[in-house]
């Protein structure tokens, strides 16, 4: 049986109630797995004690994380980090929300080190209460970089198409400077190994930086000097990839049909089509890591928290996919 960590993520957002709607609504996903909750105790009650699941009160029982536990019924595995009596604030911005997201996220990664888990889905977190509580990281990937030593790359899986960003959180105006021929190279053979030693085959699609990936120049240099000669390295290497094409044109039905992953030179570029298609259905995946870590493609949610109108679906996606790359 899987034991999955989830980090639950900034506490004045929508990510309690994801998992306590998923919760109730996946029976099947949680009892064929351990999908351990990992954060305040404090905060799942305050949200259950809110909550309605199909009209009725939400009813969990808790219960301490240990390996040697027998689970079962409406038995939520809980690992409470220290210093959470702060009560949750919807929708607020908030030093101790941010301090129970970071910790909670380090306590995952200490659970991996330790092997008392096995992967990590993550809830949403709010960046600005990251800042507040001393966090001198952009959010979970250059976290889990700092803590494993290792360089990630950044994929977002649907059933509609998968993404893989060369570059992520940087400036628009930085990224011509960022994207180069080995750092290309770094991230698809990364994604294409990943999935290999999983027995999946992924046919590549990479796209231009520049309008009409720079028609031989006259709309930028960056195809000819760097895209192009990783393509051809990759090619050498035994990934199966084509490009660059046109940015515009990327997104077809037929190149849909055709390929299992575009290579997106910078955060929009991918997430505008991935979003526009299957923003619920989808997840964030993190490849490079010695374990399976995927997170929600959505963020916090500030204006609907506590509400207990959240959309569980990516939440739900995560976790699936989660199990499914795991065997």
């Amino acid at each position: 049986m899987h034991r999955i960590g989830v980090t639950i993520g900034d506490i004045n957002g929508v990510g309690p109630e994801i998992f306590l709607t998923a919760f109730q609504k996946e029976k099947k996903l949680f009892s064929n797995n351990r999908i351990i909750l990992i954060g305040s105790k404090v905060a799942i009650e305050f949200y259950r004690k809110r909550m309605r699941y199909n009209n009725k009160p939400v009813k969990i029982k808790f219960q301490n994380y240990n390996e040697s536990n027998e689970v079962s019924g409406n038995t939520l595995e809980i690992v409470n980090i220290k210093n959470t009596s702060y009560i949750p604030e919807p929708g607020k911005i908030s030093k101790d929300a941010g301090r129970i997201a970071y910790s909670s996220i380090l306590k995952a990664c200490e659970m991996i080190k330790d092997k008392t888990i096995d992967a990590i889905v993550t809830l949403p977190i709010n960046k600005v209460n990251l800042r507040k509580a001393n966090c001198k990281f952009t959010g979970h990937t250059t976290i889990l970089e700092n803590e494993f030593k290792k360089r990630i790359s950044m994929c977002f899986l649907s059933k509609q198409m998968n993404i893989l960003l060369t570059t992520i959180h940087i400036p628009l105006s930085e990224v011509h400077i960022a994207i180069n021929k080995n750092l290309i190279i770094e991230k698809v053979s990364a994604v294409d190994a990943f999935f290999k030693i999983r027995g999946i085959e992924n046919i590549f699609l990479i796209l231009g930086l520049n309008p009409h990936a720079g028609e031989e120049n006259i709309f930028g240099e960056e195809e000819t000097q760097e895209i192009i000669p990783a393509v051809k390295s990759l090619k050498k290497l035994g990934v199966n990839i084509s490009g660059p094409v046109p940015p515009d044109s990327a997104f077809t039905e037929m190149n849909r049909k055709e390929f299992d992953f575009f290579v997106c030179m910078y955060h929009d570029q991918g997430l505008i089509p991935l979003k526009s298609h299957a923003f619920f259905e989808s997840c964030q995946l993190s490849v490079g890591l010695d374990f399976v870590r995927t997170s929600v493609s959505h963020g916090t949610a500030f204006d609907i928290a506590g509400e207990g109108i959240a959309n569980p679906s990516s939440f739900i996606f995560a976790l699936k996919k989660t199990c499914r790359l795991l065997k």
